[in-house]
């Protein structure tokens, strides 16, 4: 799936210099730097760092580092717009919740609507073919990986999650089940998220009117799955 996730707009205005002042104030840039970018953005911030000793000089453009909570850097634009310490910051950072909501739609659509969530790196700043990985959680705490990879350094982004469709697993369980033992009305249900890998077990729920027995399922690369029941 490609998505396009860039905020190309300007985040907000500041002036960092008093009247007089020919240097621009760090301390204030950075402080609120940190807010803009958390509250627009939408990322977690733990700190910021600009340049010291900036001049106040029209058109003059600086950038300032940010770093999420976890670890991971990035970059803001500072541009000046007069010679009296008014500043527009710019940013190419991925806003996280999109982001991470854009994952969410994608291991959706190959899971059958199984409540998912994603955790993606707290600062990602798009680059092509730059890639990073999410991990999401099925909503029974079974977990995998998306890799999300940079179309374009202008924030189109191609997400790929090589997952089993839990839907269509747990439809050809149903059939296997009802073909060998003759049940009728059988449902069945497989972990959420399921890797696609040839030898991968995993167990699955199985209900009849006859009762309720696990299956344990082999994904072999002849077909889906080898099944047997867990005694």
């Amino acid at each position: 799936m490609r998505a396009r996730l860039l905020l190309l707009a300007p985040l907000a205005t500041l002036a960092l210099a008093a009247c007089g002042e020919k240097s621009l104030d760090n301390d204030k840039g950075e402080t609120f730097i940190r807010g803009v970018v958390s509250d627009k953005v939408g990322v977690k911030v733990k700190s910021v760092s600009c340049p010291e000793d900036v001049k106040a000089k029209k058109g003059g453009k600086f950038k300032c580092q940010v770093t999420g909570t976890d670890g991971t850097k990035g970059a803001v634009d500072v541009v000046q717009t007069d010679d009296k310490g008014n500043v527009e910051i710019r940013s190419t950072l991925l806003p996280s919740a999109k982001l991470e909501q854009s994952v969410n739609d994608v291991i959706r659509q190959q899971i059958t609507g199984r409540p998912i969530t994603s955790r993606c790196p707290d600062i990602v700043a798009p680059r092509k073919g730059s890639s990073f990985v999410c991990q999401v959680s099925g909503d029974d705490g079974t977990r995998g990986d998306a890799r999300v990879t940079g179309k374009d350094d202008v924030g189109n982004v191609r997400i790929d999650a090589d997952f089993l469709h839990t839907g269509a697993a747990e439809n050809q369980i149903v059939r296997d089940v009802e073909r060998k033992s003759g049940a009728a009305s059988v449902e069945a249900i497989c972990p959420a998220i399921l890797p696609n890998m040839v030898g991968q077990q995993f167990d699955c729920d199985v209900t009849s009117k006859k009762g309720q027995i696990t299956v344990v399922a082999t994904q072999t690369a002849q077909g889906p799955f080898r099944l047997r029941l867990k005694r």
